[in-house]
């Protein structure tokens, strides 16, 4: 089924997650939970566990296959304001859009030992991360405020912008599968529209 955080409009009050099975004819949205603050981000563990960002709340909420609202692990993944997030394994990479640009590694067994991974730290310029991809190499991150596509190595946490110009650059997506695409293929997209081809340099 295709999982959807539905109200994440600056005017919205609430969020629900949505889901609903893309492959039927005529799909039926299922309302699987309600929320009570504004969501962003969502994502999927293997067991069917969803794990929610928030620009508004402090914490990561998890909500279980079931549909209800894990509390004491939420309240234990109070990492503040988060935006994008994915999971490798058993981590899931959060970003935040705040006076630091930063990453963060969340343990999905231990969500009070995340670490943080700082890609700019004031006077420089903060860029306004959302979305990110994880590769076993690199985490790929979109800033929204400055349009670029951030590379950061796993292995040494090293960062560079990996391509620029992109306005309102909001998600990245490894497009191996996609058609003709393999693994040094990525989609972008933005606010603007258009979805942007990278493809990535060899070597």
């Amino acid at each position: 089924r295709l999982h959807v955080a539905d109200g994440t409009g600056y005017l919205a009050d609430r969020s629900d997650v949505v889901t609903f099975d893309q492959a039927a004819e005529r799909p039926e949205a299922r309302i699987e939970a309600r929320l009570g603050a504004r969501m962003n981000g969502l994502v999927v563990d293997a067991a069917g566990n969803r794990y929610l960002t928030s620009l508004e709340t402090d914490r990561l909420t998890r909500v279980t296959a079931a549909g209800e609202v894990d509390d004491d692990w939420s309240r234990r993944a109070g990492i503040g304001v988060s935006n994008g997030i994915a999971i490798e394994g058993h981590t899931a990479y959060v970003t935040q859009s705040t006076t630091r640009t930063v990453v963060l590694e969340v343990p999905l067994d231990r969500p009070e030992a995340t670490t943080t991974r700082e890609l700019t730290t004031p006077p420089e310029i903060a860029r306004g991360l959302d979305d990110l991809a994880v590769t076993p190499q690199a985490l790929y991150v979109t800033s929204w405020t400055t349009g670029e596509v951030f590379r950061v190595d796993r292995g040494t946490g090293d960062a560079c912008v990996l391509v620029g110009g992109i306005p309102r650059a909001t998600a990245v997506v490894v497009a191996d599968g996609f058609g003709e695409f393999g693994p040094d293929d990525l989609l972008v997209t933005s606010l603007h529209g258009p979805i942007r081809h990278v493809r990535l340099a060899e070597g």
